[in-house]
């Protein structure tokens, strides 16, 4: 498996989100400093989503 597979396998577990939010998933709506993103998950609801440190390349 490679690095980037390992850190997607994180994210998604760690995050708990679904494969759709994972795609729309806009690179400026993660904060780096807190290792949190914003999501939009069913009927378009933002949320707030806590990154496992595990999960970071």
């Amino acid at each position: 498996m490679s690095p980037m597979e390992k850190a997607l396998f994180e994210f998604t577990f760690s995050t708990g989100c679904r494969i759709g939010e994972i795609v729309l998933l806009d690179y400026n709506s993660i904060n780096w400093s807190n290792r949190s993103a914003i999501v939009s998950g069913k009927e378009d609801k933002e949320r707030e989503v806590y990154i496992n440190i595990r999960a970071e390349i």
